[in-house]
């Protein structure tokens, strides 16, 4: 998947969470109610590049929106194999949420995870 579509991807993940994310060269419509929007940090060329500065990047985001990624990376990996720049993504968005969401139990997290893969809706 390359980054646009990766970027489309996430956007319809979002969305469907009741978040927004503008696509590319459209304005902006309505918000939900939420705190915070979600919108995925602005990508490198390199994907793998400043890898120290990507992770604080998101964690900056709202765990919703962290949570929603990583549901979202779950679906699309059990669907295809990512392109490296779409499984570097989702590894800083575990990353990001483990240590963010979780406070870096793996245990919590991954208890959390089971709960959701099932279809449940993102908590």
């Amino acid at each position: 998947m390359d980054r646009t579509n990766w970027q489309r991807a996430l956007g319809v993940a979002l969305l469907a969470a009741g978040t927004w994310l503008p696509a590319q060269g459209q304005a902006p419509g309505p918000r939900p109610a939420q705190p915070q929007a979600c919108a995925a940090p602005a990508e490198a060329d390199n994907p793998l590049a400043d890898r120290r500065e990507k992770l604080s990047l998101y964690e900056d985001m709202p765990e919703h929106c962290l949570k929603t990624l990583v549901m979202e990376c779950t679906a699309v990996a059990n669907e295809r194999m990512l392109d490296m720049g779409s499984a570097a993504t989702c590894s800083i968005g575990y990353e990001a949420l483990l240590k963010r969401g979780f406070g870096g139990d793996f245990k919590a997290m991954l208890a959390w995870w089971r709960t959701q893969r099932d279809g449940s809706t993102v908590n």
